[in-house]
């Protein structure tokens, strides 16, 4: 600790606060604190020192004591209370708390990298796996069906039991093939890379109300347009899957869908009005901790990569879900 008048002289410096700033000796008195902390020092913390007349305040620089280690210091100035304008200073060597902020702040880095790449290897698979079930999985059972319709229609020869077996096989590959088509689609939607998200959720919900039964209401502001695909397929999968919990959780008949664009924001919510999420359920959503690429951890987690965010905002009257993304720029997601 040291105590300093208004102009800097030192009024009082105790031996540690001296051996901190890298001081040869200890200054009690009638010294300058710019001798303790040097010219260069002096730029940084003189201003900080007659900013500290009006209200407390903090700064931290590198020093090189004589050990030769660099070293992080923190000093807190603050007026003290009474008669004149002393100020009181301490010193706080922090070099170890900084380092551990460094590697912190690097661990974080490479792990939003690796999340990043994770993400981008999830989509790639996806895309295959999609075209492949299109291209050859559907290609196959569409083959089965005009096999078996063919097959149907000019046997001869069979007995009612042996007609209705065939039919029912030939119902239910049609019923696999459909939904082959539909796990395609909802792996990659076609429509997002040539038509942009607008048209991939006119499409997309669409099928949801035919398939399900839901009242969705969807609305586009006119200017919507086309933004860069990762944040297309990341607005996309929000939508989706919070569908989807609408669906399978909410109890809701009805939802809402707005997709609006700013000059400097994407943004797109989906409400619903349904029993809302528990607080235990919304707590563990917002802690972070869930599996990556997992429901709505691994959707915050892309909208992050893409410098966006995620909002839910629940109670007993429903659930209202908000994601947005940068209008500009180019996506940051890891390659």
């Amino acid at each position: 600790m040291a105590l300093a008048a208004s102009d800097g002289k030192l009024l009082y410096a105790n031996p540690r606060f001296a051996a901190i700033l890298g001081s040869p000796r200890a200054e009690r008195s009638g010294g300058h604190l710019r001798q303790l902390v040097g010219s260069e020092g002096w730029k940084q913390f003189g201003v900080a020192f007659r900013r500290a007349s009006s209200r407390p305040i903090e700064v931290e620089r590198k020093v090189l004591p004589p050990s030769g280690k660099l070293r992080t210091i923190r000093l807190s100035f603050a007026r003290m209370r009474g008669p004149g304008s002393i100020v009181r200073i301490f010193a706080t060597d922090v070099s170890e708390l900084s380092e551990a902020r460094a590697s912190l702040k690097s661990a974080e880095e490479y792990l939003h990298s690796l999340s990043g790449r994770i993400l981008r290897l999830q989509d790639e698979e996806r895309r295959r796996m999609a075209r492949d079930l299109h291209d050859l999985t559907g290609q196959k059972l569409a083959v089965a069906v005009i096999s078996l319709s063919r097959l149907v229609k000019n046997a001869t020869g069979l007995d009612d039991k042996d007609r209705e077996e065939l039919n029912d096989s030939l119902k239910a590959i049609r019923v696999v093939e459909k939904e082959i088509r539909t796990l395609s689609y909802l792996l990659h939607p076609p429509l997002l890379e040539d038509h942009g998200l607008a048209s991939t959720l006119r499409s997309y919900i669409e099928g949801i109300i035919k398939r399900s039964g839901l009242q969705i209401a969807l609305e586009i502001s006119p200017d919507f347009g086309r933004i860069e695909i990762h944040k297309e397929m990341a607005l996309f999968r929000v939508v989706q899957e919070s569908l989807t919990n609408v669906l399978r959780h909410s109890g809701s008949s009805r939802a809402l869908i707005r997709a609006q664009r700013s000059p400097n924001e994407i943004r797109i919510s989906v409400e619903d009005r349904g029993k809302g999420i528990d607080a235990e359920t919304l707590a563990r959503l917002e802690s972070h901790h869930e599996t990556l690429g997992v429901g709505i951890p691994g959707i915050r987690e892309r909208l992050k990569q893409l410098g966006g965010t995620l909002e839910i905002h629940s109670d007993k009257s429903g659930t209202r879900i908000v994601a947005s993304v940068p209008a500009s720029g180019d996506a940051i997601i890891a390659r």
